[in-house]
């Protein structure tokens, strides 16, 4: 494993767990305790991590693990899971991406299905949606979370409860048979929660390094949703008490490029400003609802961006009709 894998791991154990020790680090991922501390030392003075006595904890404000580092991570498995998702999808469907890397790369792969009405908080997301020819894109308002791209909060909620969906795809920061779906990032949560209750057929994306994992809050048992994706990288045995819910696809090599972020967000206001308007750039503009309320037009899609109102029910054929409350 070289230094840049080994220092992925520490921080997906940090995020995941809340607080690291080197002495576990070191055991967990077999190298020596000076081997871990140089990686802390070069962590903390990237801002990633603040070192502690005998450990690391996540930086002051940090909420969940930085989007630049899940990104970067296990492409091949991530690509795979996703073409296993978007053979689901339908020409016609309703579709709910919940924020993530690898929903992401399922947004990708939907460029070739048509008539889809596609609904997300995530901006990365929503920014590569609004070039997709005949899509209806609404995007769920709320507050930003810097470090994920992430719109969430007791407005994305409402947005999203009056819904209805054929699919609904989640992320998961850890998966495990008894303790269920679970979330490193409380704020998230409600969200996720919501976005199972409103889709027909929920379906949660999970590499295989997930598994057996436990992270802070609980989204749903296991039995709460309806399907499973994950890499063929997932021990047979490990896989049997999830039944016919659990699905292993197989995975392709690629090549050794990573995804590059697709745009970067400016917020225009005083820095620090926990609200107002953010633009995506190049891309759509999207309002916060603390700050503005209505629809934001923008690409060759129908794009809004909404507050605690939406419109029932999610069919292509009423693109032309959609009522946006305020």
């Amino acid at each position: 494993m070289g230094t840049s894998e080994r220092q992925h791991e520490i921080l997906r154990h940090l995020y995941l767990a809340g607080y690291v020790e080197v002495k576990e680090l070191a055991a967990t991922l077999d190298v020596d305790l000076s081997t871990i501390r140089r990686d802390l030392e070069t962590l903390a003075h990237e801002g990633r991590v603040q070192r502690t006595h005998g450990g690391a904890r996540p930086p002051a404000g940090a909420v969940d693990l930085p989007y630049a580092v899940k990104q970067g991570e296990r492409l091949a498995a991530k690509r795979g899971i996703a073409t296993a998702a978007c053979a689901l999808v339908r020409d016609g469907d309703s579709v709910l991406l919940d924020a993530g890397s690898t929903t992401y790369v399922l947004a990708t792969e939907l460029r070739n299905r048509r008539n889809l009405t596609i609904v997300t908080n995530d901006l990365l997301i929503a920014n590569v949606v609004a070039d997709y020819p005949g899509v209806r894109l609404l995007v769920a308002g709320g507050e930003l979370l810097t470090s994920t791209y992430t719109l969430c909060g007791e407005r994305a909620v409402a947005f999203l409860q009056d819904l209805r969906v054929d699919w609904a795809f989640l992320g998961a920061d850890a998966v495990d048979i008894d303790s269920g779906i679970t979330n490193t990032n409380t704020l998230e949560v409600p969200l996720k929660r919501m976005m199972i209750a409103v889709a027909s057929h929920s379906v949660v994306l999970a590499d295989s390094s997930k598994f057996g994992q436990r992270a802070l809050v609980r989204v749903a048992e296991i039995s709460e949703v309806d399907r499973i994706v994950t890499d063929d990288q997932l021990d047979e045995q490990e896989a049997v008490p999830y039944g016919d819910r659990l699905e292993r696809t197989e995975v392709s090599p690629l090549p050794a490029t990573a995804l590059a972020l697709p745009f970067r967000v400016q917020r225009q206001g005083a820095p620090g400003q926990a609200h107002g308007s953010l633009r995506a750039v190049p891309g759509i503009n999207i309002a916060t609802n603390e700050s503005a309320a209505g629809s934001v037009n923008g690409g060759p899609g129908r794009t809004s961006a909404s507050g605690a109102q939406g419109t029932p029910s999610l069919r292509p054929g009423s693109v032309d009709h959609e009522p946006v409350g305020t």
